[in-house]
């Protein structure tokens, strides 16, 4: 991940967060009253719109020796799927908890510097690329939530919490053939913890379905074999509210 990724991304929570502190206060004085549901339960399909990128480097065992192969990743956008639900706390707060899936390709270019088949400690230096490396990012988003009610049809319900992320990656890699060395794609996958915050709205067609809007942004950090990746970014999206 190059530092001005890591600083967009921080800056990007940092107004995010303030946004919802400032818009706190507003949705206080704009709603008649703050009316909790009992139960709630969101389907959302949306896009995850940025892109990110990151380097990595992979060491394979070849010929007895370790290779490296080192690359810069580029990880396009892609959909998202979510699935939220929640129980009310008290008559300000709602405890929720969803599961939300990432799925995206991306590419790579780098070098990689192979040991020699029959010469111990000889290295030799190639380039390297790849297409469509798979991306995939599961967040297990935990979040208090609370719910203000603008009419009787339409509510906002803005949510802050910690963040159980799994996330894979596909690494440019090598893999013995005779005495040559074929480009293969190594897929890591591990654990990890992030945060989440965000705002849906809500319109009540009926007196428990209905349709609504999320806008959401989400951060993890991963730790892989090949190094360090950053997970997360805004989420769009929209999909059917039911309250209970």
């Amino acid at each position: 991940m190059t530092q001005s990724t890591c600083t967009r991304g921080r800056v990007a929570l940092l107004l995010t967060a303030a946004a919802w502190l400032i818009a706190r206060p507003a949705l206080a004085q704009t709603a008649t009253q703050t009316t909790t549901p009992g139960a709630f339960l969101n389907v959302t399909f949306g896009v995850q719109p940025q892109t990110r990128e990151f380097s990595a480097t992979a060491t394979p065992q070849l010929f007895q020796e370790s290779g490296e192969f080192a690359a810069d990743y580029s990880i396009d956008s892609g959909v998202f799927f979510d699935l939220t639900g929640g129980m009310r706390l008290n008559d300000r707060f709602t405890a929720s908890i969803g599961v939300s899936f990432f799925d995206s390709n991306g590419t790579a270019s780098g070098t990689a510097t192979i040991p020699d088949p029959l010469i111990f400690n000889s290295f030799h230096t190639v380039p390297i690329q790849g297409d469509d490396l798979k991306r995939q990012e599961l967040f297990i988003n935990l979040a208090a939530v609370r719910f203000f009610q603008l009419s009787p049809k339409f509510d906002i319900a803005v949510s802050a919490g910690p963040s159980l992320v799994h996330a894979g990656q596909d690494f440019l890699s090598g893999q013995e053939n005779g005495e040559a060395v074929a480009i293969v794609s190594d897929y890591q996958a591990g654990f990890g913890f992030g945060l989440n915050v965000g705002a849906d709205a809500a319109l009540m067609l009926s007196r428990s379905i209905g349709v609504g809007g999320l806008v959401r942004y989400t951060w993890g950090h991963v730790s892989l074999d090949a190094g360090g990746v950053t997970v997360g970014g805004f989420q769009v999206g929209g999909g059917i509210r039911a309250r209970f």
